[in-house]
């Protein structure tokens, strides 16, 4: 099963600021999940995103930036259906 989505995070500056994203359908066992900023200045103020805590139904997506400006993720989620 693949899903996809987008979750928005205003950072705290120069900080990893972290927010839970929950995936509309539960997966069978724990998801593989990608991220990407949509910004065109990644590198420069998007320092990097990542996961935590990824289970079948969500995880914890991290972004450091170094300003305070809200921040499209995009995300894509796959394993195997429930």
């Amino acid at each position: 099963m693949i899903q996809a989505g987008r979750i928005n995070i205003t950072p705290k500056a120069n900080m990893p600021t972290t927010k839970h994203l929950t995936f509309p359908k539960p997966f069978k066992e724990q998801a593989i999940v990608s991220l990407t900023p949509v910004s065109g200045v990644p590198g420069q103020k998007v320092l990097g995103v990542g996961t935590l805590n990824n289970t079948s139904e969500g995880c914890d997506v991290v972004l450091t930036r170094t300003e305070t400006t809200e921040t499209v993720v995009a995300w894509i989620a796959i394993g195997p259906a429930k």
